[in-house]
């Protein structure tokens, strides 16, 4: 049962919505600091531009800068997705995201039911967070195809090597297919 006398957060209403990190790879921080100035519908681009502090007892209107210069991005995130937002969207809310106590998120709020959903579907997974969506992420675009420095550009990552160390096992995997791709290529050479 959620810890809340209230149903879920907005954040969890929204089948799409409970994707977020998913769909845009965002951090928990950003994703409590997205203000509804910061999202354009028109463009299917949300601004990441600051964030905001989500640990546990320390929640308010705090913003924290972001890592470094790279993570201040616009981010284009599918269409079905900005649907889902304006469902979740109620008169006076200044975050897109609010507890049932319309408080902004913290990490605490996001993780709960995240393994409640997980548990409905019957999925034991004790080591998964939040933060794992944004690695499924990764892994959903690596295994169709997307370039890693798009990837990496769209992570907000320094450089690519932070991207290419981070996800190095994926791309272990990924190189085993391509270099059976090569083969395959080449054997088919006059």
């Amino acid at each position: 049962m959620y810890p809340y006398s209230s149903p879920a957060p907005s954040f969890w209403r929204s089948p799409r919505s409970r994707h977020l990190e998913g769909d845009c790879h965002c951090r928990l921080g950003k994703i409590a600091g997205l203000t509804w100035g910061h999202v354009d519908i028109e463009t299917g681009e949300i601004k990441i531009n600051r964030q905001l502090d989500t640990r546990s007892g320390l929640i308010g209107r705090n913003f924290i800068p972001l890592k470094t210069a790279h993570s201040y991005r616009a981010v284009t995130i599918p269409k079905h997705f900005f649907k889902d937002l304006l469902k979740i969207k109620a008169p006076g809310d200044g975050f897109v995201f609010l507890t049932v106590s319309s408080q902004p998120m913290e990490s605490s709020v996001a993780s709960y039911p995240l393994h409640s959903l997980l548990d409905r579907l019957g999925i034991s997974a004790p080591s998964f967070h939040f933060h794992s969506l944004r690695h499924s992420h990764v892994t959903l675009l690596l295994t169709n195809g997307v370039d890693i420095y798009a990837i990496s550009r769209r992570l907000g990552h320094a450089d690519l090597s932070v991207t290419l160390n981070t996800y190095a096992y994926l791309i272990d995997e990924k190189q085993k297919s391509e270099t059976e791709k090569i083969n395959r290529i080449l054997d088919n050479l006059p």
